[in-house]
């Protein structure tokens, strides 16, 4: 599946989406049970009912699966509309409710285009929101099995003992599971035991299924309604295409909360994923001192080019070949894991030559925003094209965010993902080079 997303969501959107399909509501102790539904079939461009509608922005994606894919419709978000007809399969709801329970959507077509809410969400106003919960809300979401072991209760209550509103008893819970080792290698439980609990006090590792069940359980357990979402994880953005790549093996899912004023709000409780952020929230911790550094030829290159635009245009293109000819077999025969972090600390380097106050305390993010905002005063004097500055800004994030997955993630990077990022990088060297030599002529 490739899906792009509209500049407007590349240039404003902070956050990681993952592209649902269906959600499920019913556990039964071993799975998971979608309960009546009813078919819809909508017209291109019809909306879906809103109520209860999250604070944010709306953005278009244009989604393009494979000919035998599954006729599932992808989207981010909350669904609004989309470009074709689709069959919209909903759970039923009390007469008269405005806000529609998706459960998924069926579309036959190849490529079409969505227009989603893209939430915008705090962690103040998530602790802030209401308790009262539609009845029916609590009745479909807050059901667990008769023969739920009773030590999945203890647990909860204890994981949230000490949380005083929803959203902690929520962050306590997936900060928890996130402690559990992530595998894919593990045995089944046994015929009559409970997979939940069979995760929780026996495996204690798994995949992210057992990790998204869980934190629905346990979070139904202390009284916060909840369900299992299920379709892909991001992918893999490629600059060059301007597209997220997602295959098969990005395949997850995950877990919701209600929220009375927010609807339906995303967690990550599987290990080795990042955290959705929401506004105020971001990595807490800044990039651990690793022992990778830069190849020496290849920033005595990279210095060089800083000196030799300011006399020759040809220089620089012979400078620029040459320093992407020496990076490409440097970097090609280093570790993979040690590629993001190559390329980060070069983003640092050109930062501080731009005369950027940084503070090794800052996080990835925080790096990234307060670099952009600082450069931001330099390109409001010139008459460079805003296309070109967006340009720059979106390959600078892509590369803090890969960088972030790398070291927090604990994902090994495939040889083709480093060699997107460093078609990245390359694409990105004009605009930190250009910033970097403005401070030649004039402060920014």
């Amino acid at each position: 599946m490739q899906v792009q997303a509209s500049d407007a969501f590349l240039a404003e959107a902070t956050d990681h989406p993952y592209w649902r399909s269906h959600t499920y509501e019913e556990y039964t102790g071993s799975g998971w049970l979608v309960g009546d539904v009813e078919l819809e079939q909508l017209d291109p461009y019809e909306e879906l009912p809103l109520a209860n509608l999250r604070p944010g922005s709306r953005y278009q994606f244009r989604v393009s699966v494979l000919e035998n894919a599954d006729k599932r419709l992808y989207y981010t978000g909350r669904m609004i509309t989309a470009s074709r007809s689709f069959g919209a399969i909903y759970r039923s709801t009390p007469e008269g409710e405005l806000q529609n329970d998706l459960f998924s959507g069926l579309m036959d077509y190849q490529s079409y285009l969505v227009e989603v809410a893209w939430p915008s969400t705090s962690v103040q106003s998530l602790r802030a929101s209401s308790r009262d919960n539609p009845a029916w809300i609590e009745a479909r979401y807050l059901q667990l099995p008769e023969k739920l072991p009773q030590r999945i209760y203890d647990l909860a209550a204890e994981i949230t003992s000490g949380a005083e509103d929803p959203y902690s008893k929520a962050s306590a819970i997936e900060s928890y599971l996130r402690n559990f080792p992530y595998t894919l290698l593990v045995s089944p439980p046994a015929r009559d035991q409970d997979v939940v609990d069979y995760f929780l006090f026996d495996l204690q590792q798994g995949y992210c299924d057992y990790y998204a069940s869980s934190m629905v359980v346990l979070s139904r357990a202390v009284g916060l309604p909840a369900r299992l979402v299920v379709g892909y994880a991001t992918g893999t953005y490629d600059p060059d295409g301007e597209m997220f790549v997602v295959t098969e093996a990005d395949a997850h899912s995950w877990a919701e909360i209600y929220f009375p004023e927010h609807g339906w709000v995303e967690f990550e409780p599987t290990s080795g994923r990042l955290l959705m952020e929401r506004t105020s929230q971001t990595v807490s911790e800044p990039l651990p001192e690793m022992e990778f550094s830069f190849p020496r030829r290849s920033t005595f290159i990279w210095r060089k080019i800083g000196a030799g635009l300011m006399y020759s245009g040809i220089g620089v293109l012979l400078a620029l070949g040459t320093a992407g000819a020496a990076d490409a077999y440097l970097l090609g025969r280093k570790d993979a894991r040690e590629v993001p972090v190559i390329l980060y600390r070069r983003l640092i380097w050109f930062a501080r030559k731009s005369k950027m106050p940084f503070s090794p305390s800052l996080t990835p993010f925080e790096f990234a925003e307060l670099y952009k905002g600082h450069t931001r005063q330099f390109w409001g004097q010139t008459k460079i094209p805003g296309e070109f500055i967006r340009h720059g800004e979106r390959h600078f994030d892509y590369l803090v965010r890969q960088c972030v997955m790398a070291v927090y993630g604990g994902r090994k990077l495939a040889r083709r993902e480093t060699r997107v990022m460093f078609a990245a990088w390359l694409k990105l060297v004009p605009y930190l080079v250009i910033i970097l030599i403005s401070n030649f002529c004039t402060p920014i």
